[in-house]
């Protein structure tokens, strides 16, 4: 192997390696810095267009897309809506009957008596225990149940509604008390 140039500094230097390049370790971080900052310079503008409103700004971020707080609400939002349009014309009737469940929901509530009372009547009224389970609660986790099931003709009133741990409220749904403490004891012993 005979004397080769570097790159760099253009001394002549002996090769030791058949792909040997530089002449040293400091030509070698020399030119790869600068081929770092090349690159960096040819992917990262200076300034970036809006994706909301176009207008050009001052790039603040790497990631950045957005001009202000409000254009990046406005754009995440028209994003939601888009995914939520392009969901709906794949699947119409599944979306359709989702709308129809809430306001199904409704009619039920305006049918039914409805009482005035607080989560803190209940908690009281249920002695700091899930009813199902027995467990004692803590005071900022649990929820209130409707123990006749407002679909199945129950009423928003103090005695109908009860303290449940998450859990139980989650697994009873619209059940019947009785289906659910019988479903439970079997999902016990199993």
């Amino acid at each position: 192997m005979g004397p080769m140039n570097c790159i760099v500094c253009q001394e002549s230097f002996e090769l030791k390696a058949e792909n040997q390049i530089y002449c040293g370790m400091d030509c070698r971080k020399s030119a790869t810095n600068e081929a770092r900052r090349n690159r960096r310079r040819l992917t990262q503008k200076s300034r970036i267009e809006c994706q909301k409103c176009g207008e050009e700004v001052a790039r603040n971020s790497s990631n950045q897309k957005f001009c202000s707080p409000d254009c990046y609400e406005a754009g995440i939002r028209d994003r939601r809506n888009a995914l939520y349009r392009s969901r709906y014309a794949r699947n119409p009737e599944v979306i359709r009957e989702r709308g129809n469940q809430s306001s199904s929901l409704r009619r039920r509530l305006a049918e039914c008596v409805v009482e005035a009372f607080s989560r803190a009547d209940v908690w009281v009224k249920g002695g700091g225990e899930c009813i199902y389970c027995e467990r004692e609660l803590d005071e900022g986790l649990w929820d209130m149940d409707h123990f006749v099931p407002i679909s199945l003709g129950g009423s928003h009133t103090l005695a109908n509604c009860v303290a449940a741990c998450r859990g139980c409220n989650r697994r009873k749904r619209n059940k019947m008390p009785e289906v659910f403490i019988a479903s439970e004891r079997l999902r016990k012993r199993l």
